[in-house]
């Protein structure tokens, strides 16, 4: 007796990174009935996956790295039925970002902007990447993103004056790239400490000696100071 053809049939049901599945249908083709079976599943690694197949179908999650690959699916022969091979390419597509940034300092000379990075569909922290701070076409910070999902981008703006600025998360091969604005962002200028010391009170021949320091950094600078008599 030559055993029986069977139809198997593999369609992808979603192609993200993580949530990848693949739908599994075997069917007699002469009479339309569904049945029932072991197939082997060989994912692009070569790692073989025996799923089970129940009233003609099956709906299997299997773990492939973006961007995908070849999935072999086997239908071994069993007496009744005959053995079916089929190949089908599996394309996996990386995962959505999501950023929310705020300015954590706005002062000239020591701007920073906090940022946190997640996975929008599982809230879950994506930790790897890096994410940048662009005004206009100009990047004006970068950092990788933290083990928790977070960092604190040191942004280079040195002048007071309001900016339009743009948290970036570059993305990865597992995740697309998102962004964050942050609209007219009031950058203000840095406290100053002056000190003033007479060095010589002599009639004729009085100076003063002034000093400029910036208090957060304790560092001098240079300025233009006006002296009124």
């Amino acid at each position: 007796v030559e055993p029986r053809d069977i139809n198997v049939t593999v369609t992808e049901l979603n192609n993200t990174k993580g949530n990848t599945t693949l739908n599994i249908t075997l069917e007699d083709p002469s009479t339309g009935e569904p049945l029932n079976g072991t197939v082997i599943v060989t994912l692009p690694n070569g790692t073989e996956v025996p799923v089970e197949v129940t009233n003609g179908s099956a709906v299997v999650p299997v773990d492939i790295p973006v961007p995908g690959g070849d999935v072999n699916v086997t239908f071994p022969t069993d007496g009744t039925y005959e053995g079916y091979n089929t190949t089908i390419p599996v394309v996996v597509n990386p995962r959505d970002s999501s950023i929310n940034a705020t300015v954590s300092n706005n002062t000239a000379g020591n701007v920073t902007v906090d940022v946190e990075i997640v996975d929008p569909v599982t809230g879950e922290p994506i930790t790897e990447g890096f994410v940048n701070v662009t005004v206009g076409d100009e990047t004006v910070g970068r950092v990788p993103v933290g083990p928790d999902g977070k960092a604190t981008i040191p942004v280079d703006i040195q002048t007071n004056g309001t900016y339009s600025l743009v948290a970036n998360y570059e993305g990865t091969e597992n995740y697309t790239s998102s962004s964050y604005p942050l609209d007219n962002v009031e950058i203000v200028g840095r406290s100053s400490n002056i000190t003033v010391t007479v060095e010589n009170d002599t009639y004729g021949n009085t100076t003063i000696n002034i000093t400029l320091v910036d208090p957060t950094t304790n560092e001098t600078f240079n300025g233009t100071v006006n002296i009124t008599l």
